[in-house]
């Protein structure tokens, strides 16, 4: 049987600390049919000058220097580049076990359908050494989108490696800057035959500062994504009229809005109170919560809005706590 190439995608940006492990741990795998892929995006640190080092003596090794243009430039450049028959994405802060590639390639040996194998990831947080496993617990092969669907919001997997023929001319939005990979994620699970969901660790994620887990502080970044995952998720709960799920769909939908709405609170944006209200997307769901409801009013002022927000927010809230006594 041909061993088939894998090809392992890094955007590379100011890694000089770690970009060194992330390789080793690339070059120590046991399926040794491998291509990497590292894109320095104009890394103004020693990141570059390590790849090239890496590169001059493992010719499996690539390395494309480019100017600055965020992680979804780097991602798409490096496809065009691209020999193998599968593509895996790798952070250059990270790393994978060695046994990641071959996981992949047995599992896609299991059928010409799937298109997809999705494994679990340890989440390591450095500065208290806690290690968190996030896996699927029950392993399947999935053909239906509404079953797909329900296996990531319940198991928590989104480490992947897809067949180069899925992904075709798909590419990452280059002007989404959060969640920018979910959103690539999905366009190739909605092309997907089957998707097989394993629950081995595929992935290593090091968590190096708390405070930055999320990193996200604009709200306009946080609703614009969420609804465009949102629409991605009930149009697969769609396919298979189920009312339950795309109900679920809906409500992480409103929760994310409440989620804006707090860093809507800060300094920097309470000011764009209107701004914020013009721009929020798929308006008709939020409008069945009633929080959410009394602040896309065009009735009220901004201010007023967001204040009766706020006020209704709380009784909700006081209200599921006086439940659960």
């Amino acid at each position: 049987m041909k061993k088939l190439l894998i090809s392992i995608i890094v955007p590379v940006y100011k890694s000089e600390l770690y970009i060194r492990d992330c390789i080793r741990s690339v070059q120590s795998q046991t399926y040794t049919n491998w291509e990497l892929i590292l894109v320095d995006d104009g890394s103004p640190d020693r990141s570059g000058a390590i790849c090239d080092e890496y590169a001059s003596i493992d010719d499996r090794i690539k390395v494309i220097h480019k100017e600055n243009a965020g992680v979804a430039e780097a991602r798409n450049t490096a496809l065009n580049y691209v020999t193998g028959e599968y593509i895996t994405f790798l952070d250059s802060d990270d790393d994978i076990p060695c046994n990641a590639l071959q996981l992949y390639i047995e599992e896609f040996q299991k059928s010409d359908d799937i298109d997809m194998v999705i494994g679990g990831f340890k989440r390591i947080y450095t500065e208290n050494g806690e290690e968190n496993f996030h896996h699927c617990s029950n392993p399947s092969v999935e053909y239906k989108q509404s079953n797909i669907l329900k296996k990531l919001d319940d198991e928590c997997c989104w480490n992947e490696c897809l067949k180069a023929s899925l992904i075709g001319n798909l590419r990452f939005q280059k002007e989404i800057r959060w969640n920018e990979d979910h959103l690539f994620n999905y366009d190739c699970i909605t092309r997907a035959k089957a998707i097989s969901f394993i629950s081995d660790n595929v992935y290593n994620y090091y968590i190096r500062n708390v405070e930055s887990l999320s990193n996200v502080k604009d709200p306009f970044v946080v609703i614009s994504t969420c609804a465009k995952v949102c629409d991605y998720r009930l149009k697969m709960a769609s396919s298979s009229e189920d009312n339950v799920l795309c109900e679920i769909m809906e409500i992480k939908y409103i929760n994310m809005f409440h989620f804006a709405m707090k860093l809507l609170h800060t300094p920097e944006y309470i000011n764009k109170i209107s701004e914020f209200r013009q721009q929020i997307p798929l308006k008709e769901i939020l409008r069945k919560e009633i929080s959410a409801r009394v602040f896309l009013n065009q009735r009220l002022s901004d201010r007023l809005a967001f204040y009766s927000y706020s006020i209704f927010r709380k009784l909700a809230l006081f209200k599921r706590l006086l439940l659960k006594r």
